[in-house]
């Protein structure tokens, strides 16, 4: 077992001295002794299990030794650890104490140490004894601790788990040993020692909530989450642990239990009457709503006052007025972020004035799959099937690439206005056809409530156009106000379905009139 690099002490008479002062100095320091400190259970055991107390039955006067013993648990019992200290050194230096009773003091000399606030001379204490009992290798691994010698400790809490006489002892000792360890920031022996402590019995839910902080902190949320679930199915968790149990969870890429810890933290949370906890609230229903997801309608209608409108979507037919709908299905669920959908899209053109074709002549389908393959970014990549629908349809396959960001288009609780930007990049190409697509649309205003109704943001803003259809290229800028109703919210669910009207009027700024004039979308998703 690894000792205290510090000088320790030997019981003699020429060392009791020495020891005494030592004793006499550390207590007139006064520190407090921790709260949660194991040596207060020690201490107390000690006290109450003391060997020596009254002089043996037949003895007219009580022998020294076991007379200042007494007098020091009685004085450690009241917190006079001082006094205990200088008692048990007497009772040390007497002579008068058998090999039994000697240890019992010693221990208990340790302890009153600690809780004086020098755990590096209890340290030295318990060097004089043999390491190989319980009792006094988890003082010893205390101490230790207590006095910031950390891989000495983990030593220590290790010789001290394998001398354990019960299971929960020994879990104590390990807990202890993992603590040390993650002092050191060492990262792998940490997760190394927690990892046999999960599904442990005898660990209280406390314990494994901050068992399972340290696998957070050091890169394990698989076993960070299991020990959240230990912790739960003992005790429920606080609305703050049940939060970052759910992160942990969503980080895995397990919707479900991500899920049930976000409801269970909304369920729990104290509510502030404060904006900033009204956004957070809402920040975590938008998490419950994002990944409960599965499936997904969208519908669009297109309109534009020139007469020079390629389809809105690469593949479709042209025309003034369009009408586009979608249906999706996530069969991975919300996968961290990483999407993966399977699709079916159709549009028609309802109008043209150049006198091209309109009606279900010209419903145009599609059928697909995207992936979304980066966690932050909103990057997506799709093939699919063009799939003649009208006899003004066609046949072919589709590559595409799109980006996007968007923000200030969600609700917030925190205030009545906040910025919105938005960036929509997208291209295609038509594999038989030999097509290329592309534009970009970037817009950047602000987002203000609308008072008059629930849920309703307006947004003006000023915007810019681009788009490529071989080869033929429009560009535009202008103002235009862009409004959303947010729909379909429950108490631990954020609105999940929307519907958008954007109305833009462009300029031209090149190309063909494709990107000026008039423009006006309307869409839903539900």
């Amino acid at each position: 077992m690894t000792q205290p690099s510090t000088k320790t002490w030997l019981f003699s008479s020429a060392s009791a001295i020495l020891l005494s002062q030592v004793a006499t100095v550390a207590h007139a320091q006064a520190v407090a002794a921790p709260s949660a400190s194991a040596y207060a259970q020690a201490s107390a055991a000690a006290a109450s299990d003391a060997p020596i107390t009254t002089a043996p039955r037949g003895t007219a006067t009580p022998i020294a030794g076991w007379t200042a013993a007494a007098d020091g648990f009685v004085a450690m019992k009241s917190g006079q650890y001082t006094k205990a200290a200088d008692r048990f050194v007497a009772a040390l230096d007497s002579g008068d104490l058998n090999v039994d009773q000697k240890r019992a003091v010693t221990l208990a000399l340790s302890d009153t140490l600690v809780q004086a606030g020098e755990p590096i001379h209890a340290a030295g204490v318990l060097s004089t004894l043999s390491p190989d009992s319980y009792d006094v290798a988890s003082r010893l691994a205390y101490a230790l601790d207590a006095a910031g010698k950390r891989p000495e400790a983990a030593s220590a809490y290790k010789a001290a788990a394998a001398e354990a006489p019960n299971a929960g002892d020994r879990v104590q000792m390990s807990k202890g040993r993992v603590f040390a360890l993650a002092a050191l920031d060492r990262k792998a022996d940490t997760l190394a020692e927690i990892a046999p402590l999960a599904g442990a019995r005898e660990l209280t839910s406390g314990d494994a909530v901050n068992l399972a902080y340290l696998a957070v902190k050091f890169g394990d949320d698989r076993l960070a989450l299991r020990l959240f679930d230990q912790a739960d199915a003992t005790k429920p968790l606080s609305s703050e642990v049940a939060l970052d149990a759910a992160y942990a969870a969503r980080r895995l890429k397990q919707d479900e239990p991500a899920v049930r810890y976000f409801r269970q933290s909304l369920a729990s949370a104290v509510v502030k009457p404060t904006l900033e906890a009204e956004q957070t609230r809402y920040q975590v229903r938008r998490e419950v709503s994002d990944l409960s997801r599965k499936f997904s309608l969208t519908g669009a209608a297109f309109y534009d006052q020139n007469d020079n409108l390629t389809g809105v979507a690469p593949g479709a037919n042209r025309g003034d007025l369009q009408l586009g709908a979608e249906a999706a299905y996530r069969p991975f669920g919300y996968n961290g972020g990483q999407t993966v959908e399977v699709f079916a899209r159709a549009f028609e053109t309802l109008a043209a004035r150049r006198g091209d074709p309109t009606g279900p002549q010209t419903i145009q389908g599609w059928v697909g799959a995207r992936v979304k393959p980066f966690t932050q970014q909103n990057f997506v990549l799709e093939a699919s099937k063009l799939v003649p629908i009208g006899k003004n349809s066609i046949s072919d396959w589709e590559v595409r690439a799109s980006y996007s960001n968007t923000h200030g288009l969600d609700l917030r609780q925190d205030r009545r206005s906040w910025p919105m930007t938005h960036v929509y990049a997208d291209t295609a190409r038509l594999i038989d056809a030999r097509e290329t697509f592309a534009l970009v649309d970037a817009r950047i205003g602000r987002t203000w409530r609308v008072p008059a109704a629930k849920n309703l943001i307006a947004a003006p803003f000023l915007g810019a156009f681009a788009t490529y259809d071989t080869p033929k290229t429009a560009a535009g800028l202008g103002p235009g106000v862009w409004f959303r109703q947010w729909f379909r919210e429950t108490e631990t669910m954020a609105p999940q379905s929307y519907v958008d009207l954007s109305l833009q009027y462009r300029l031209r700024l090149g190309g063909d009139k494709r990107a000026s004039g008039f423009f006006l979308t309307f869409s839903a998703a539900y």
